[in-house]
Parts: structure tokens; sequence; C-alpha cells
């Protein structure tokens, strides 16, 4: 990847989030290169995002003109039930915890396929995938420059208090919404 310079980034994001997925190896390459190469990690960063972006988008559009036979596709009822809920009262909103956390029960996919299928605004989806993408990978890239080759061990130490902490401050969000009426 050092090699090919950032713009490789791009080509790599679009793959792994319109065609294939790759299990975080875009946030690996981005946490190694940002510890490698911190005086490209922010260039590094934006081709991440622009081409997560693109490749969200290109989903997207696969599914809003495929229809609904692209939501059944190798997911159980029950999941799409829970997307397609979600996405209907949240609207692109529904889009940005999956894709700002790598939560293997909320895949990142089945919301943008979803947002597609029920027509949701394509703008609104897009920002959504720019926003929770420039979290993610900028919050990376500030661990790469930061801890350099530990950054790894430093998220695996620190993982479940992240969670925790994450948990906690979205159980506060969905209390505050049920407040609020």
């Amino acid at each position: 990847m050092a090699a090919l310079g950032p713009s490789a980034m791009f080509v790599v994001a679009i793959a792994d989030t319109a065609f294939l997925p790759t299990a975080q190896a875009v946030d690996l390459l981005i946490l190694t290169q940002a510890a490698a190469a911190p005086s490209s990690a922010w260039a590094l960063g934006f081709f991440a995002v622009t081409g997560s972006t693109v490749g969200a988008m290109i989903l997207y559009w696969m599914a809003r003109t495929g229809g609904g036979w692209a939501l059944r596709k190798g997911v159980s009822e029950q999941r799409i039930t829970e997307a397609r809920t979600k996405v209907e009262r949240y609207d692109a909103l529904a889009v940005i915890l999956p894709t700002m956390i790598p939560l293997p029960l909320v895949p990142m996919k089945l919301f943008l396929v979803a947002a597609g299928v029920l027509g949701v605004n394509p703008v609104r989806t897009a920002l959504a995938v720019v926003f929770a993408r420039t979290v993610r990978y900028g919050f990376l890239i500030w661990l790469g420059i930061y801890y350099g080759e530990e950054a790894w061990n430093a998220i695996r130490a620190n993982a479940w208090a992240a969670v925790a902490v994450f948990l906690a401050l979205l159980a506060l969000w969905a209390w505050a919404r049920r407040k609020r009426g």
C-alpha cells in the first residue's frame, strides 16, 4: 500500500464497501499506514472516506434499482425486518451507526441496501456515510499517528472499555430521545 500511495486506498475502499466484505481490512490498512507514514495519513483518510462513500452509493443504487430481492439474499427475515424498521424510523441516520462502528451484528451493507430499497434520500445517505467514515477513519488515523506501531495493542487493550462507553452513550441518547417525546 505504501508503494502505491494514499490514492490506492480509494479503490480498496470502494471494493470493500460495495462488493467484497473484507472484515475491517481498510481499518487495518489505515491504522498501519498512519503509524508507518504519519505525513500522508490524512490524505489516506480522505481517499478512504471518499472511496467508501462511492462504494456505499454504488450499493445503495444497486439496491434502489434492484428492488427488495437484494435484501433477501443471504440475510434472515428477522434482520431484514429490524433494518427496515430502523431505516423507516430514522431515515439516513440509521446508516450512521453501522457505518461508524464495525459491529458484526449490525452490518453496514444491510442498512445501505435497506436505505436504497426504501428510497431514502441519496444525498442524506451519502452525507451519513461521509460523517460516519470520517469519524471512524479519523479515529484510526489519530491512533496510528499517536501510538505508532503500538496502536493495534492499544485498541485490543481498551476495546471493552470503548464498547462500554459507546453503549452507555447510546443508552443515554435513547433515554433522552424517549423523554423528549
